[in-house]
């Protein structure tokens, strides 16, 4: 094989290879907390529309560090990830009531706000959890 047919060959298989790796890869962190909660809270539904984009949290034991999307109605807690990330992360309605606080910072060195769900330990910035909170307070 000469070096040019190599050189096109690399170039033909890299985008289709990086997609395929970059799936697994997303497909395999959901499975450390995201999997289970979305068992159980995965929702077709689009979220409402006001929320916070680009936020951070602990899921289980999987870190989304500025790749979250949030947002909160009067019945739930809604969670996603930005497009790119989406391979193994379906969205996620949690009711309000399934919801339960934890006590504690954790191993977190800024203010957060632990919680339980289906079994499943996130961690959300303390300041992001009082705007969720708030907005959803309406209905509850």
């Amino acid at each position: 094989m000469t070096a040019a047919a190599l050189s096109a060959l690399i170039l033909l298989a890299f985008p289709p290879v990086f997609v395929a790796f970059w799936c697994a890869v997303c497909w395999l962190i959901s499975r450390f907390g995201w999997s289970q909660l979305a068992a159980r809270y995965a929702t077709p539904r689009p979220m409402p529309a006001r929320g916070s984009s680009m936020a951070s949290g602990r899921v289980g034991l999987a870190n989304y560090k500025g790749t979250l999307e949030l947002a909160a109605d009067a019945e739930a807690l809604w969670l996603d990830v930005l497009v790119i990330f989406r391979p193994g992360h379906a969205r996620l309605r949690v009711p309000w009531a399934e919801l339960e606080r934890l006590e504690g910072q954790g191993w977190s060195l800024f203010p957060v706000q632990r919680l339980r769900a289906a079994g499943v330990e996130l961690s959300l910035p303390a300041g992001t959890w009082a705007e969720l909170e708030e907005a959803g307070a309406g209905g509850r």
